[in-house]
């Protein structure tokens, strides 16, 4: 498959190109498939996110081992920040 297919058709480099604010071109989706660009470093930012603990997060994001947070809303504090 050619990069300019990819970037039309492939879901989670578009979803990666959205969140990273750019748009999705044949250059970004070979940076993509190569593990390069801004679209691979976002998408790769969330899934890391999503597989660290809750107490991981904690210490990441400064707050106290004792702080009651859902996992959801740390990983959605880890990805803002």
């Amino acid at each position: 498959m050619f990069n300019a297919d990819f970037a039309r058709t492939d879901k989670s480099f578009i979803d990666a190109c959205t969140s990273a604010g750019i748009e999705p071109t044949a250059r970004q989706a070979g940076k993509y498939r190569r593990g390069e660009g801004i679209a691979y470093r976002v998408s790769n930012r969330r899934a890391n996110a999503e597989k660290m603990t809750c107490a991981q997060l904690r210490v990441s994001l400064g707050l106290k081992a004792s702080d009651k947070t859902r996992k959801a809303e740390l990983v959605a504090a880890y990805l803002a920040r």
